[in-house]
């Protein structure tokens, strides 16, 4: 993190928190429809990890590219109203799923992430951000763009040494209808320190528990972005797209 990041936790100046990566794909990829996200496990002594996840789109994108997008771990809700479209359908379908648990579960918090220290001590006073955001380096967006795919794996990421700088990392203050630079706070960037490796295991076996919205209001007190979210609409608009035309060139 940036030294002067001003949120707790993992997200700390100082902070030193291992952890792990999943670039995956929601659905079996092709070059003409894919959905590509990360889900994040950090992990801290003696306490659960923290997880979450970030993506583009729940629709995906028409580029095999993975580094084509921002990344956030709020996305948009599918488009309201009737559709025949089949790969809506199925979308509105696994969200009705998810919002059994929660209604609002196309927002993932990151109140976990600043609550404990790496040390798994507990943060005194919390101070967390409202979204993140991740803005891929153009040099990476670059050794992405013949991507393949070769048994449902990005190939490109098969490229990228260790050390590379991935995202910069993005904080978002608090939730708007709208993207705008001044709501955006750079905390830090993501960089790989390791080779990408295939891996059954992280595919079948590592679970990843993200907080639903209502328990980030209850770990945040956060009934003002609450109730921001649930004015008309902003479900729609709740993810990266607003930003990516916003976001400071590299």
């Amino acid at each position: 993190m940036n030294s002067t990041s001003k949120y707790t936790g993992c997200f700390a100046p100082s902070a030193k928190c291992a952890g792990v990566a999943r670039f995956s794909a929601a659905t079996d990829p092709t070059s003409s429809n894919n959905t590509p996200g990360i889900s994040f496990k950090l992990l801290r002594d003696n306490i659960e990890s923290a997880s979450f996840m970030a993506m583009w789109t729940l629709e995906g994108q028409t580029d095999p590219n993975f580094f084509l997008n921002p990344f956030s771990n709020h996305v948009n809700a599918p488009p309201s109203g009737f559709s025949l479209n089949k790969d809506i359908i199925a979308l509105k379908l696994l969200v009705g799923k998810f919002e059994k648990a929660d209604k609002d579960a196309n927002m993932v918090g990151t109140s976990n992430v600043s609550m404990y220290n790496g040390n798994g001590s507990k943060v005194r006073k919390v101070n967390s951000p409202f979204q993140l955001v991740f803005q891929p380096n153009p040099a990476m967006t670059q050794l992405c763009s013949t991507n393949t795919f070769v048994g449902g794996t990005y190939s490109c990421l098969g490229k990228i040494a260790s050390g590379s700088v991935l995202y910069k990392i993005w904080a978002v203050k608090k939730p708007a209808m709208t993207g705008n630079a001044s709501n955006l706070e750079l905390i830090g960037k993501m960089v790989s320190t390791s080779k990408f490796a295939n891996s059954e295991f992280m595919d079948k076996y590592v679970q990843f528990r993200h907080v639903f919205w209502q328990e980030e209001v209850s770990n945040l007190s956060a009934t003002n972005w609450n109730n921001a979210i649930h004015k008309d609409g902003y479900k729609y608009v709740a993810g990266v797209p607003k930003f990516k035309s916003v976001l400071p060139k590299w």
